[in-house]
């Protein structure tokens, strides 16, 4: 079932069919690229007044444009997971940690 109403235009004789959701898509995609193309474009004048050296430099920036610096409140709730120090099993304290095979 698709959501469309029947809209007299102006004289009266003749009467538009619209489908609002297919409008709303429409209108939502072309705002999303319209936003895009302002966030690169705005890049690109930082990146060429930053003067940098190589192309490589100036694609990274624009590339990287959508990115957002993290906040004073955003916080990493969960803790690493990843084991820094594989001599240690993690269950004793760092400074009694032995490195296997390392005989002085």
């Amino acid at each position: 079932h698709t959501c469309k109403k029947v809209i007299p235009d102006m004289s009266g004789a003749e009467k538009l069919d619209l489908d609002f959701k297919r409008l709303r898509k429409d209108f939502v995609s072309g705002k999303a690229k319209d936003e895009r193309y302002s966030r690169e474009n705005d890049a690109k004048f930082r990146a060429v007044h930053q003067k940098v050296a190589t192309y490589e430099e100036f694609k990274e920036i624009v590339q990287a444009s959508h990115l957002q610096p993290l906040s004073t409140k955003d916080r990493i709730q969960s803790r690493p997971t990843q084991q820094w120090n594989s001599a240690c099993d993690g269950s004793t304290v760092a400074t009694s940690c032995v490195v296997r095979g390392d005989t002085e």
